[in-house]
């Protein structure tokens, strides 16, 4: 595997010919995921984000997700606290089930899992938008494993899902407590099995015409 920073601050590790970005250290607040990357005179597409990339990064108040990313590693933005919006444009993998888990013995625990977790706690507000190519919310994007006594967990407070999307995947926004108002596109017709549970502070929910499995 080859590591290699540039002048932007982004990380890539190459292994086996295909490209991660894995760290961000650089300096602006609204920040979009590449795309590509060039090393060694060689062009390299970026698929997915590599475990704990932005953990950490509690400047960024802003990411747009591209529609070529693929897949997010666990704890991608951990303790991303300023974030206050998050674009995702393209279909992402589902997410480790263990985002939902506080197994100290295993090790299974949502704060090593968990994608988003503590994402956007010191923001005023967190808005999540599924743009127009999405097809499915996957399962246990947003989802934490809130211990007992702790306030750690993904803080969304709007959520705006476009009418391309045809199904939310299960456990997708579980213990979002910070959750207000969520809009679901035309195009959903599965809500599936503990999407929105814990979601207690939520106020309203416009379903769109097509859902009939919830």
């Amino acid at each position: 595997a080859v590591t290699y920073t540039d002048e932007n601050g982004w990380t890539y590790t190459i292994t086996d010919g295909k490209a991660v970005v894995t760290d961000y250290t650089g300096s602006e607040t609204e920040i979009t995921v590449p795309e590509e990357m060039t090393y060694g005179g060689r062009l390299y597409l970026i698929r997915s984000v590599g475990d704990g990339c932005f953990e950490d990064c509690d400047w960024i108040e802003s990411v747009i997700i591209p529609e070529q990313i693929a897949s997010l590693g666990r704890r991608a933005f951990k303790n991303c606290t300023s974030l206050s919006e998050v674009t995702i444009l393209g279909d992402l993998a589902d997410c480790s089930g263990n985002s939902i888990e506080s197994d100290k013995i295993s090790g299974m625990d949502s704060k090593s899992y968990s994608v988003f977790f503590n994402t956007g706690s010191s923001a005023s507000s967190l808005t999540v938008t599924f743009g127009e190519n999405v097809t499915r919310i996957p399962a246990y994007l947003f989802a934490t494993g809130r211990e007992i006594g702790k306030l750690d967990y993904c803080f969304i407070t709007e959520v705006n899902i476009s009418d391309s999307v045809k199904e939310s995947g299960k456990y997708a926004f579980y213990n979002c407590f910070a959750l207000k108002n969520v809009t679901i596109g035309d195009g959903v017709t599965d809500i599936e099995e503990y999407s929105f549970a814990n979601c207690t502070t939520l106020q309203a929910a416009t379903m769109g015409k097509k859902v009939n499995v919830i």
